[in-house]
């Protein structure tokens, strides 16, 4: 989308019916008035980072238990764009992320893979916001923060992956442990006759 020429001196803010006292908040309302456009365009682009299969099966039902991945990406690109649009900080923006990367940890994504659906919105507010003002400036950095906080998510993710798992081998571990000393236990030769020295 090409920027409208804009007088000089003029912000996008302005040029939004905002007064000068809240242009530094226009960010607040310029995506907003896109929101709907900006949310649907991001969940394209992050369901286009799966198999054609899964994309099918999230476009037939919003029934969040027969698909949750569909209803993890719509649920949490609606809250994560509204935090953003709030300026929330780090801990509300991991918290919200926490049902995608969540999902994203356990399948079959790289660290980089999993928290790239992040950078996408980039993408999709470059394509629906106008190019060069201000709000839109300040809309990527906070993905850039998003992204760091994603990333946190993930590692936290993926350790509690890795915890169960080694729970699980251990636990295999010693039931096998104890399945082979009842076995030695059950097994006890007879002891040998000494010839007599007879």
């Amino acid at each position: 989308m090409e920027p409208e020429n804009l007088q000089d001196g003029e912000s996008w803010g302005g040029r939004w019916g905002l007064s000068s006292e809240r242009t530094k908040d226009a960010v607040k309302d310029l995506p907003i008035q896109n929101r709907e456009a900006i949310l649907k365009r991001w969940v394209e682009l992050t369901l286009a980072t799966y198999p054609e299969e899964a994309v099918r099966a999230f476009a037939k039902t919003r029934d969040p238990f027969a698909n949750p991945l569909g209803a993890a990406v719509r649920n949490g690109t609606q809250a994560l764009f509204d935090l953003l649009v709030a300026d929330a900080d780090d801990l509300k923006l991991q918290a919200a992320a926490d049902g995608i990367v969540r999902l994203r940890a356990v399948q079959n994504f790289s660290a980089s893979e999993a928290v790239s659906f992040v950078f996408l919105l980039k993408t999709a507010l470059r394509e629906l916001m106008p190019a060069g003002c201000p709000e839109l400036e300040t809309m990527t950095a906070r993905v850039d923060r998003l992204s760091l906080a994603a990333f946190n998510r993930y590692m936290q993710c993926r350790e509690q992956v890795w915890k169960i798992h080694a729970t699980e081998l251990r636990k295999r571990t010693e039931h096998a442990m104890r399945r082979m000393n009842v076995a030695v236990e059950e097994y006890v030769p007879e002891p040998e006759e000494k010839p007599s020295r007879d």
